[in-house]
């Protein structure tokens, strides 16, 4: 999109509220859209529809490097006779942002319709002109892919201190060749919902970290405050 000099200038004014601009809020978040005219000399020219924002945005680089690292392994041992699951370790994966549903099915989309004020979540594989690099692991442009992985098992912080309250989460893959059997996992899973009308994924609860391996719910924490090298030694 080219910006005319005498728009670009209006738009650096702390009076850019007069401008023509909508308004959406969702979840928290409010996102403010301008209308930036094109340039005088180049109207009804087709081209690249370009986001335009004034502060300063930060790519979340730990979401990229998840993504990354989830497609590498997908194919790495080919077609298997057991269904294959991946296990990824995050770090510190409820501050940096992720969204783990991003990532397996593709970039969550906002569809605002103007006239009724309403907006439609949608992702971008089922859009079309979207970059393939908004596709997920298991949905993409031509539809479901990297059917050959049944589930990814998702641990957050896999720390000795951790363990006792860190759960890992299991997420099933909804079109995988060989579906893994949700009973082998006792904590948490999301699983489809083939019930649903769109069919949608759910989450299952199940037993806590400290449940699973029996420990305290606030290991080390509790052993440390009960004293004693012989109680740290038992557990």
């Amino acid at each position: 999109m080219v910006v005319s000099a005498e728009v670009a200038e209006q738009r650096r004014e702390e009076e850019y509220e007069r401008h023509p601009h909508y308004t959406w809020d969702y979840d928290g978040w409010r996102i403010v859209f301008f209308a930036i005219p094109r340039a005088r000399e180049e109207p009804g020219k087709p081209d690249e529809t370009v986001l335009y924002h004034f502060w300063d945005a930060r790519r979340v680089e730990a979401q990229i490097a998840l993504k990354d690292a989830l497609d590498e392994k997908a194919d790495r041992y080919g077609q298997l006779e057991l269904p294959y699951v991946i296990a990824v370790d995050v770090l510190a994966i409820d501050s940096i942002g992720t969204d783990i549903g991003e990532i397996l099915f593709g970039k969550e989309v906002a569809l605002i319709d103007t006239q009724s004020d309403t907006a439609t979540i949608t992702r971008s594989p089922l859009l079309p002109d979207r970059p393939r690099s908004e596709n997920g692991l298991w949905f993409g442009r031509n539809g479901p892919k990297n059917q050959q992985v049944s589930a990814v098992f998702l641990v957050n912080e896999l720390m000795p201190w951790a363990i006792a309250h860190k759960t890992p989460v299991l997420w099933h893959n909804p079109w995988a060749d060989k579906p893994l059997d949700p009973a082998l996992w006792q904590g948490p899973q999301i699983l489809p919902d083939i019930n649903a009308s769109p069919p949608r994924m759910q989450r299952k609860e199940g037993k806590q970290a400290h449940e699973i391996f029996q420990l305290p719910a606030k290991w080390p924490d509790s052993v440390f405050a009960l004293g004693g090298e012989k109680i740290w030694d038992q557990c």
